[in-house]
């Protein structure tokens, strides 16, 4: 069945948001930054969950975007002025926010190496921007390079006008997962201070991508051809 393009982008944001709701409810809640009610870190079985949905609390202004939210990837510039939206691909792509301002950033690259080379092994690409206008004093670029995280990285041009309060208001380092128009599918807001609650974050980030980029390919797959009766058995001589 024929399927209008803008209704099948609606279902698919339909499918990614039911399928990340079902992940966080069925996930493990980790001692976590802004997470109430800390777990022991003891527990074996909270090794590889993060629950997100407290920091997307609507009362945090720094949440990020909502989900269906299109950012424009044309404004994320690289050095030499490509854009995020000629580089990004065909595929689902997941972008770390930074800025020099933020000594997180750089407690955090270790989570953004690990993000970069899990992800790839996922077919979905890594890259490093910036919704803030750095200090004169800094060369966005070379810090980004500087956080030894391997991954281009855009900055958002500010020539046309600032960006949406929801990303330049957002928390950093933060993550986003983007498709190829910059279609908002997963948000993760904030980083932590401590390595292990860091780990946790960064495997349900990789958890809730793989959930999203499947619902995308099953969805954008083309179909299996039929095979005809006759040429059931058929071989060639």
């Amino acid at each position: 069945m024929f399927v209008p393009e803008l209704l099948r982008s609606r279902f698919v944001v339909g499918i990614i948001v039911g399928a990340a709701v079902a992940l966080t409810l069925a996930g493990f809640t980790a001692k976590a930054f802004l997470v109430p009610n800390p777990t022991p870190d003891n527990n074996p079985l909270l090794t590889e969950g993060f629950n997100f949905t407290p920091l997307r609390s609507t009362e945090n202004v720094w949440r990020g975007p909502e989900i269906g939210e299109k950012i424009d990837l044309t404004r994320l510039k690289m050095k030499d002025g490509r854009t995020l939206a000629s580089t990004i691909g065909k595929q689902a792509s997941v972008l770390v926010l930074v800025n020099p301002d933020c000594a997180m950033c750089r407690t955090a690259s270790d989570g953004m190496q690990y993000l970069r080379e899990k992800l790839a092994t996922l077919d979905t690409t890594y890259f490093v921007v910036s919704f803030a206008k750095p200090p004169a004093h800094i060369d966005f670029f070379e810090y980004a390079e500087s956080l030894g995280v391997g991954a281009p990285s855009f900055l958002w041009d500010v020539a046309d006008g600032p960006p949406p309060p929801s990303l330049f208001g957002m928390s950093v380092p933060s993550h986003l997962l983007v498709n190829s128009d910059g279609i908002a599918l997963c948000v993760w807001p904030g980083s932590s201070e401590e390595k292990s609650v860091r780990d946790r974050m960064a495997y349900q980030i990789v958890a809730d991508t793989l959930v999203a980029t499947n619902a995308l390919n099953a969805v954008f797959q083309k179909p299996t051809p039929p095979v005809e009766a006759g040429a059931r058995g058929r071989s060639s001589n």
